[in-house]
């Protein structure tokens, strides 16, 4: 249906149930939405399951028998399909039965209209939803995977685990009358876990949770549902399943992967280090051109630990390089400082910030004369603020700018005469790679506030902060990490278009992929201070290395 006119007062919300007992990820979704203060719960339909079970199909044992394992062995917690009580979301909130023969009753019709409804949310199948069009302000909106997988028992995105795809595209559509989908109102793209399609399914689930809630903020805010732009469709999947066969074939491939992963697991560890290039006037052509091996000089890091995430700052004549310091003996990171020459050598290392929980990404900046660090707390579920009372080595805690938040690489800027912190934050039971949020302060000592259109961006290729925003020809830039293939995988410039109290802008400039030397899996910091960049890469060692001779 849709509609231009503007909505006035808290947004009227039915939704559509095939049980009043449904999955925990649906539930979420109901309780964002009654928690947030744009919407009202005011009716929910909900559709008898038809009586018919089919009969089971030897031809697909394989399959089904496999779905069961994968979830065993790569079991989370919280699982999204776990069945709930929704008394919570639906408290108050008028119930319409309907049976399921996909027809909409005169009563219930009645009972719509009065109802008033500004959107409909359809879970599970569309049957229901495409009739209600007509009695919805903006529209009926539902999810198209779930629909496409409906009564298959599939993972979502089967295939694309299968087929080891980097990336997904979920989205929040609009139903139309002909039951397929129409305009997209919220998306994401979502990297995929290439072991498990239970991993995968159960990591796109509780992001698509979070999808209603959003799309109705930002109905209530621009007064109209737009086509949403977090994502483009990464194309159409098959939704067959797969009989014994092609099962056989897939196992076998899903389990090669699997058991190539333990063996080099076993024999090798995935370690960061720090390399540098020596680069006295900071270009965008250097960001833009492919980058071949020799591009950058690794720095030793000693044998029995590694050091990522590297900081470079200038204090007069002298330069330190801050880092995630690693020893392979301990089950957590700490900071550590060492000074850095000109050309590219260091000092040693020494610890400056040790917690009970791992840290990393040690953000080093000055204000106001003082030497300020945010380091990454996720274990901590906050973003903390350091001040330095002897630099480099001495720090103490100056307060929590945010709590209770799975926040990662929180990265500062000044701009403006206002503050801005960008951190990439994982939404219940999702991931933290996915996901960029800003927040506005006077001060970088706060209070913070959460920008009006948080998450700004959706997107597993180029959310997770990478490194400092810095200037560049009058224009700034910001290093983003590149998360689809893996954790860190590669690194993507991104030209700030857009910076402002109620809208943000961003456009991709450059890339750094992992080709700068031989060997990388991955590369995910970027820094550049007075001539000298840093970055690090990712590289497969050797767990048992022969001792040292002296």
């Amino acid at each position: 249906m849709g509609s231009d006119r503007a909505a006035t007062g808290p947004l009227r919300v039915g939704v559509v149930l095939e049980s009043i007992s449904p999955a925990r990820w649906i539930e979420h979704a109901l309780q964002l939405i009654a928690d947030g203060a744009v919407a009202d719960l005011t009716t929910a339909i909900i559709v008898a399951p038809r009586m018919a079970t089919p009969a089971a199909d030897w031809a697909n044992a394989l399959y089904r028998l496999f779905v069961v394992a994968d979830r065993r062995v790569f079991r989370r917690q919280p699982d999204p399909l776990a069945v709930v009580d929704i008394s919570r979301p639906l408290n108050g909130v008028a119930i319409i039965s309907i049976g399921g023969e996909g027809g909409l009753p005169a009563t219930a019709r009645i009972a719509l209209e009065e109802a008033g409804l500004d959107v409909m949310l359809c879970f599970g199948s569309g049957e229901a939803g495409r009739n209600l069009a007509g009695l919805v302000r903006f529209g009926v909106w539902y999810f198209p995977d779930i629909v496409s997988d409906a009564g298959t028992g599939r993972p979502l995105w089967f295939d694309a685990t299968v087929a080891g795809r980097d990336v997904v595209t979920t989205s929040l559509n609009e139903l139309t009358a002909a039951g397929t989908a129409g305009r997209m109102v919220y998306s994401a793209v979502s990297a995929v876990n290439r072991y498990s399609p239970h991993y995968t399914d159960r990591r796109l689930r509780w992001k698509m949770a979070t999808f209603p809630a959003r799309a109705l903020e930002k109905l209530a805010r621009t007064g109209a549902d737009a086509h949403d732009n977090h994502g483009s469709d990464t194309g159409i999947r098959e939704t067959s399943i797969p009989r014994n066969v092609r099962m056989l074939r897939i196992m076998a491939r899903l389990g090669a992967r699997q058991v190539a992963h333990a063996v080099r697991s076993a024999l090798y560890r995935a370690e960061w280090s720090v390399a540098f290039r020596a680069e006295p006037d900071l270009a965008i052509a250097t960001l833009t051109r492919p980058n071949g091996p020799g591009t950058y000089t690794f720095i030793d890091n000693p044998p029995d630990r590694f050091w990522a995430d590297p900081f470079p700052v200038q204090d007069g004549e002298r330069h330190w390089l801050f880092v995630e310091e690693f020893p392979h003996a301990a089950d957590r990171a700490h900071l550590s400082v060492m000074p850095l020459h000109q050309d590219g050598t260091v000092g040693v290392s020494t610890p400056v910030l040790t917690r009970p929980y791992h840290l990393s990404y040690p953000f080093v900046f000055r204000w106001r004369d003082d030497w300020y660090m945010v380091p990454e707390t996720l274990e901590n579920r906050t973003v903390d603020l350091y001040r330095s009372t002897r630099f480099p080595y001495d720090w103490t805690h100056a307060g929590t700018l945010l709590e209770d938040v799975a926040a990662v690489d929180a990265t500062l800027i000044e701009r403006d005469g206002r503050w801005w912190m960008f951190t990439t934050i994982a939404p219940f039971g999702g991931s933290e790679n996915d996901e960029l949020h800003i927040y506005l302060a006077d001060t970088p000592l706060g209070p913070w506030r959460p920008h009006p259109r948080n998450p700004q961006t959706s997107d597993a290729r180029g959310s997770r902060p990478a490194g400092r925003i810095f200037s560049l020809d009058g224009a700034w830039y910001r290093p983003a990490q590149d998360c689809s293939r893996r954790y860190g995988y590669a690194m993507t410039i991104h030209r700030i278009v857009t910076l402002t109290e109620d809208r943000y802008v961003e456009e991709v400039a450059g890339r750094i992929e992992p080709t700068w030397a031989r060997g990388l899996l991955g590369t995910h910091t970027f820094n550049h201070v007075d001539g000298m960049t840093l970055v690090d890469g990712e590289r497969w060692r050797p767990r048992f290395r022969p001792p040292v001779k002296r």
